[in-house]
């Protein structure tokens, strides 16, 4: 179940796909037309503590794909396509450390005009 805060909404966007824990002030970190495919980045080096990356898992909401994955050490990518004009979307980043810790990361994207 979506769950909403005020920094979900923002009058210049038509409605937000919730997916994840809320993340700062819910301004999003990329942009994109719905034909375009980005790369999200994700570097977890301040977050690892001396510990590396065991396992990775990303979420993503209906609507976007996930095209490929990539990176090494502390450094990982999503290959990022499709979505809906006017949507804001919640890309999460689930990893678990070599120290057993689970970490999740959520970064948003918007999808613009072409």
């Amino acid at each position: 179940m979506a769950h909403w805060s005020a920094d979900d909404w923002s009058s210049d966007y038509q409605s937000v796909t919730d997916y994840g824990a809320l993340s700062g002030n819910g301004r999003p970190q990329y942009e994109k037309s719905p034909s375009e495919a980005i790369r999200a980045t994700f570097n977890w080096a301040a977050r690892l503590n001396g510990e590396t990356i065991s396992a990775i898992e990303y979420e993503l909401p209906d609507g976007l794909s996930n095209e490929a994955e990539t990176g090494s050490g502390s450094v990982r990518e999503i290959r990022i396509a499709g979505g809906d004009v006017g949507r804001i979307y919640r890309v999460v980043c689930n990893i678990t450390t070599s120290g057993t810790r689970d970490l999740q990361w959520v970064k948003r994207v918007r999808v613009r005009e072409g």
